[in-house]
């Protein structure tokens, strides 16, 4: 409004982090104390694939054979989403995920937001969405993020 001064900011309303959560556990106690704490799952093969297209095709052009593929999924961790997710080293992924006050799936995101809006007691409208990438179609730091 005219005539007022800029006003403190307040705490963040959402904070996204694509960090480990042990290393963002603490900052994000202290600055939201309380938060709704949602994350993300999908397939362990598409995210081990996934990650193979961007760090390997993408960020170094590497073919993307079969044998190579099937030599980066074979060195993907079992646990690497529940560790990513875990606060603290080796819990059992049912505390990790019970840690959580909301879990989407990558693989189910559209149902998963209308799961999101009924949990809040929002609209759906309120968690509408417009996709920020698609894979062959944006780029990264420079490097053309790779079709698959």
């Amino acid at each position: 409004l005219a005539g007022e001064g800029p006003k403190e900011p307040g705490p963040p309303a959402v904070l996204a982090e694509h960090l480990p959560r042990n290393q963002i556990a603490g900052d994000l106690a202290k600055k939201m104390p309380g938060a709704f704490l949602a994350t993300l799952i999908r397939d362990p093969v598409a995210r081990c694939l996934s990650a193979f297209y961007f760090f390997s095709v993408s960020l170094k052009s590497k073919e993307p054979t079969e044998a190579a593929k099937v030599s980066y999924i074979k060195s993907c961790s079992d646990r690497a989403q529940i560790d990513f997710s875990a606060v603290e080293p080796a819990l059992a992924p049912s505390a990790v995920m019970a840690s959580f006050d909301f879990v989407a799936v990558t693989e189910r995101f559209d149902e998963s937001l209308l799961v999101l809006a009924k949990k809040l007691n929002v609209s759906q409208a309120d968690v509408l969405y417009r996709r920020a990438k698609e894979s062959g179609d944006s780029q990264f730091n420079g490097h053309a993020l790779v079709e698959h």
